[in-house]
């Protein structure tokens, strides 16, 4: 596939349910190497739900307040955080700005995450349903086909 390379996420804002802050990705410049060549992409999140990627407005992402950068599980870990869903009750849906890996292409993606049980919430997106555990942290330990975190020794 080649290698993608992109920044964490960091928190900001104060706005949540839970005892960390929410995660914003304001700015998310990404590239990817591959044997078809080299992509780039400068993504960013103006702060009020506007979003332009290589500085071309993309107003169907208008309210959106995150990525999901494909094939990375760190960015379901956003809203799950943000509305507490890996510790209590609820069921939130969102629209996310899709980032499809190799390509860079960015889409609006509507996602939905609902709280099964402490540390499980079931994520789906069109006809794709997964259910992610979580720690205690909010951050993703296991994603079904697609990732697990490693643990340290």
């Amino acid at each position: 596939m080649g290698e993608l390379s992109a920044p964490i996420p960091s928190p900001t804002g104060s706005r949540t349910n839970s005892t960390r802050p929410p995660l914003r990705d304001p700015s998310a410049p990404g590239a990817v190497e591959s044997a078809d060549g080299s992509r780039t992409l400068d993504l960013l999140h103006d702060g009020g739900g506007g979003w332009t990627a290589n500085g071309e407005p993309l107003p169907d992402l208008d309210g959106a307040l995150d990525c999901d950068l494909g094939l990375c599980p760190l960015t379901n870990t956003m809203p799950v955080l943000r509305h507490g869903l890996h510790r209590g009750p609820g069921e939130r849906e969102f629209l996310m700005a899709w980032v499809s890996v190799p390509d860079l292409a960015v889409r609006p993606s509507r996602q939905t995450y609902t709280h099964l049980r402490p540390g499980r919430v079931r994520f789906a997106s069109g006809d794709f349903r997964s259910d992610l555990e979580f720690d205690e942290e909010g951050f993703v330990v296991d994603y079904p086909q697609l990732a697990t975190r490693l643990t340290a020794r």
